[in-house]
């Protein structure tokens, strides 16, 4: 990347960044890893300070990456990491906090096997919303399909039908597709 692109330093970070994040939601894990690594590797050198956001944001995507994998253990630390780095760096309530929130109870529940995960992962939704702006925010709606799959997988209590089908219905129309787009958990690239 650093022949193809002589640009700023921090675009080349991004661009790695969202390379990684569009191959975890493909679930292309094997590719993304390495991307990602040397994007946290490099971010960590030309950021300031240990508590920046573009880390975090990293650390999620790996988190997740490690998910897919069957890591939940690996998940777990990674995205707990995501989440304190978040936290030093943003505070509680915003949108890239709460996804950390998020991610890392989902891991919980599927490490427990605990049928009432989703519903706990339900009560970070109204911060959700507040935080993104709209409860129609592709992330809002990502949430509520993770949420629901969540509970099918382990017997617990569903979200509304047609909340779902809502939610499945604008994802479609935003990736302008008759197929529902795949996604690993929250994203942050909406």
């Amino acid at each position: 990347m650093e022949q193809k692109y002589a640009g700023p330093k921090p675009l080349k970070l991004r661009a790695r960044w969202v390379l990684g994040e569009v191959l975890v939601q493909d679930g292309r894990c094997s590719e993304a890893r390495p991307i990602l690594q040397a994007a946290l590797a490099d971010t960590r050198a030309n950021m300031p300070g240990k508590a920046h956001p573009a880390i975090a944001e990293i650390l999620d995507s790996l988190g997740r990456c490690s998910l897919v994998e069957g890591d939940y253990a690996g998940a777990r630390d990674t995205l707990a990491q995501a989440l304190e780095i978040n936290m030093a760096a943003l505070g509680a309530g915003r949108a890239a906090t709460l996804r950390s929130e998020i991610h890392l109870a989902w891991v919980d529940g599927l490490i427990s096997r605990d049928s009432a995960t989703a519903a706990r992962m339900a009560q970070k939704r109204p911060a959700l919303v507040a935080a993104l702006g709209s409860e129609n925010h592709p992330v809002a709606l990502q949430f509520d399909l993770l949420m629901d799959s969540l509970a099918a997988a382990q017997g617990g209590q569903r979200i509304d039908p047609l909340r779902r089908s809502d939610a499945e219905r604008r994802l479609k129309t935003l990736a302008g597709s008759a197929a529902l787009p795949r996604f690993v958990g929250l994203n942050s690239l909406s």
